[in-house]
């Protein structure tokens, strides 16, 4: 359980120090690898003592595929900003949270009771509650927002794979190659947009890098010991309410009565996913 609170808390400095770079970068692409150059090094220093152990096939070819659903997701993301609106995106990237915690127990077999189904539904609930609007509705590109969902649910999703199937002495080699493939990816989106790496991108990209690497890291660690269909929703849903405390303490928010109602939820839905 350590290892999830860590991970909740690199999750969601993530998106405290994204909203302090945004303003301030020119090129979010260019933000984004800078961030995975980080990531990169960070997880090529710990997995070197994993290098002799052999039988690297299976972490870098997971890695790599994972690293496409990193960089997928976010391109996803982008697009349906554009198409869909901020708060559709929204809804559908948090609700991500469906595929890894069906797929723990579809394929994985893992039996939630049934205090922790109830909990799961409020947790989705409370995600609705604080991301819909009235009058926010689907139009001819939905499409894109059920494929961003299933894309970065299943980035969430290898992470439990690599636990049941991958050993856990190369989890570092299976994290470098994640990120490597993602920022080989982030280079091709670069050249494709005409956006550069500045100074300012690389050194937001170095501060969000070092939460990332850790919330990937502290998330697989925590697989190890929680069950996904606990691990999954619990990590969604305490990131939103930590990024929402953090907003009210360092940026002096205001929350609605709708995003209190969400949070209220949100907590009671934690104590019933771990009880």
């Amino acid at each position: 359980m350590v290892s999830l609170i860590l991970a909740i808390c690199s999750s969601a400095m993530i998106a405290l120090i994204m909203r302090l770079a945004q303003p301030r970068v020119s090129y979010p692409t260019g933000l984004l690898a800078g961030n995975y150059i980080v990531c990169c090094l960070m997880a090529l220093i710990l997995s070197i003592p994993e290098l002799p152990s052999g039988h690297l096939g299976f972490p870098v070819g997971l890695g790599a595929l994972n690293g496409l659903f990193y960089l997928g997701s976010f391109a996803l993301t982008q697009w349906n900003t554009r198409h869909n609106g901020v708060v559709l995106s929204s809804v559908f990237m948090k609700l991500g949270i469906l595929v890894p915690t069906l797929l723990s127990v579809i394929w994985f077999h893992e039996v939630p009771t049934i205090t922790q189904i109830l909990g799961f539904l409020i947790a989705l609930i409370a995600i609705l509650i604080i991301n819909y609007q009235k009058g926010t509705k689907l139009n001819q590109t939905g499409w894109a927002l059920i494929l961003m969902l299933l894309v970065g649910g299943m980035g969430d999703g290898m992470s439990k794979v690599y636990e049941v199937y991958g050993n856990a002495s190369t989890k570092n080699v299976f994290l470098f190659f994640t990120f490597l493939a993602a920022l080989l990816l982030c280079f091709a989106l670069m050249a494709q947009k005409k956006e550069r790496l500045g100074r300012k991108e690389l050194l937001f990209g170095a501060a969000l890098g070092i939460p990332n690497f850790f919330s990937s890291l502290f998330l697989l660690k925590a697989l190890e010991t929680v069950p996904a269909v606990i691990a999954f929703p619990t990590f969604s849903v305490a990131v939103i309410l930590v990024v929402s405390a953090a907003g009210i303490a360092f940026f002096r928010e205001r929350l609605t009565r709708k995003q209190l109602l969400g949070g209220a939820l949100i907590c009671i839905s934690l104590i019933l996913l771990n009880l």
